[in-house]
């Protein structure tokens, strides 16, 4: 087994390069971006700082000068050692600033795009259905799923209904758009000015929408003769990802056969699919823990103690993870439990490697598990990757088994854990599995990770390279 370490190493503006000066210069100068700044190169000089509104006009004139300005080091210098106030008196240099992901824009602007991704998902998705002409439903453009999106308010929630004829004209359809996202997301999506930005998420889902599993399906309703109310909802909370359903309901308000109800799911191409909540108490940090694992049959008690080369006793796996969190504490993010755990999980999951009946066993385990946490084994719901340049395909990761033996994998599991200067130096830990002939890069197929954000942490699940590929292999190979 062989374990890296990877270093997060935090900075402050002082060491911005300077092509990024405008975008923090920019996102500094709007509290509803950056609502508050820490100081220090971890932000350990002070924390939840809001700038004082004089300050912000300040910040705003440097990003006017910048824009304009030939001699943009002279400019970039100017800011470094410009001081601001905050509310409540304290001032500081810009530079002392530290770089959050909200000031390089990779904490809620990406966030926000990838629920509006979905939402857009769902919108196109609307567009389809309602854009019946002649004997089959007609293709649609990005035109279409704007003319949508220009009914939609800016917040508030909405429901757009209108009734549409089926082929014959001796029946018609109620097709209705639902929409209850979060403010933040709603208001981004009808933003005329986010639409140049928006435009390759559009073109993806303009090839969905367009290709033959959706033409088909959209036709099936179109042509059924049948009165039928079609809802598309999206729906979502604050914090949590956007949902994307198709419901069908007939005249007497019950639901039509089950392949009509659909379910669309939004994986980005860097995305992860899956996440478990760390556990407010130890209790729940160790449930939680069996829960994640389950699908791998590993031992989280200790039922096995000739599994350690000391022993121990019944139950001294589960002791050793609830002691240690006891140890640490909810302030450290039970991390150290969270260690113990994954370092038995890879103890226990390498012996389940090794031959071919082994790695096929262990192979449907990962198939069962990342189906799980993409579609809870629901055959209704769709895992759609949004690629690049307008493209998009299509995910299924029910029974890879086989796939896997036909690419001839040969899995390896591996502990790995990253630091982070940030969290003085505190180990969170990792599990990679990979195949050993391509490496842990190209051959990537699962990571399952602890993940700290402040006072939230949560483990993830993250598929590699190899194991999308994979999971596209049926249907575009």
């Amino acid at each position: 087994m062989r374990a890296k370490e990877f270093v997060i190493v935090e900075t402050t503006l002082a060491s911005a390069s300077i092509s990024s000066w405008a975008t923090y210069l920019t996102r500094l100068s709007d509290p509803s971006i950056v609502p508050n700044v820490s100081l220090g190169d971890r932000g350990q000089l002070g924390s939840n700082l809001v700038i004082d509104p004089n300050s912000i006009e300040i910040i705003k004139g440097l990003k006017q000068q910048l824009s304009t300005a030939t001699d943009k080091l002279s400019v970039i210098a100017l800011a470094k050692d410009t001081e601001i106030s905050f509310q409540g008196g304290s001032r500081s240099k810009i530079s002392n600033i530290f770089k959050s992901n909200e000031i390089k824009g990779k904490g809620g602007q990406i966030r926000l795009m990838g629920l509006v991704n979905e939402a857009l998902l769902g919108i196109a998705m609307y567009a389809k259905l309602i854009n019946r002409h002649g004997d089959f439903v007609s293709a649609v453009s990005s035109g279409d799923i704007w003319s949508v999106v220009s009914q939609i308010n800016p917040s508030g929630g909405q429901n757009i209904s209108q009734q549409y004829n089926d082929r014959d004209h001796s029946v018609s359809d109620t097709i209705n758009l639902s929409i209850a996202v979060p403010n933040d997301v709603q208001a981004f999506l009808v933003d005329p000015n986010n639409r140049a930005q928006l435009e390759s998420e559009v073109q993806s889902w303009v090839k969905y929408v367009n290709d033959d599993l959706s033409q088909r399906y959209a036709d099936a309703l179109y042509l059924n003769n049948r009165p039928d109310s079609i809802t598309v909802e999206l729906s979502g909370k604050e914090g949590g990802k956007i949902d994307v359903k198709v419901n069908v309901l007939d005249s007497q308000m019950r639901a039509t056969r089950n392949l009509e109800q659909v379910k669309l799911s939004v994986k980005l191409s860097n995305s992860l699919i899956g996440q478990k909540a760390r556990g407010k108490n130890v209790k729940e940090v160790y449930d939680n823990l069996v829960d994640l694992f389950k699908f791998f049959d590993v031992d989280l008690y200790g039922r096995k103690p000739a599994q350690l080369d000391n022993g121990g006793d019944e139950g001294f796996i589960k002791a050793a993870i609830e002691n240690s969190a006891i140890a640490s504490g909810l302030q450290n993010q039970y991390v150290n439990a969270m260690v113990i755990a994954y370092k038995q999980v890879v103890d226990q999951l390498q012996t389940q490697t090794g031959s071919v009946s082994k790695d096929a066993r262990l192979a449907s385990k990962i198939s069962k598990f990342v189906d799980h946490h993409a579609t809870e084994h629901n055959p209704n719901i769709q895992v759609i990757e949004k690629g690049i340049d307008g493209d998009y395909r299509l995910l299924s990761y029910r029974q890879l088994e086989n796939v896997f033996k036909k690419s001839n994998i040969d899995l390896a599991v591996e502990y790995r854990k990253r630091s982070s200067d940030r969290y003085g130096g505190q180990e969170f830990p990792s599990i990679i599995f990979y195949d050993q002939v391509r490496g842990t890069k190209d051959g990537k197929l699962l990571e399952i990770r602890f993940r700290v954000r402040g006072d939230y942490a949560n483990h993830i699940v993250e598929p590699g390279i190899l194991l999308k590929e994979l999971a596209a292999y049926r249907r575009f190979r």
